[in-house]
């Protein structure tokens, strides 16, 4: 999916009804050891609302290895 270390990862739901799924994925990410995770405030139906820029011009993603951390609730890397 194109995990690095030294780039943001900014989720987005559909709007009011699934941020919950944002929040969670964000949370899991942060938990598996990703240092930049944000979740676009008022999702994809706020950010239509307000007309800002959409295109359907997908990116070219190199292949990365996402090596994830022992997973920590907290974001913080395990002491043990």
């Amino acid at each position: 999916m194109g995990f690095r270390p030294d780039r943001p990862v900014v989720i987005y739901s559909a709007g009011e009804t699934r941020d919950i799924d944002a929040t969670y994925l964000a949370w899991i990410l942060e938990g598996l050891g990703q240092p930049s995770v944000y979740v676009l405030d008022g999702g994809f139906g706020k950010w239509s609302l307000e007309n800002r820029t959409v295109t359907r011009r997908y990116p070219v993603i190199e292949p990365t290895v996402f090596t994830p951390a022992a997973f920590t609730p907290d974001g913080r890397p395990s002491t043990t």
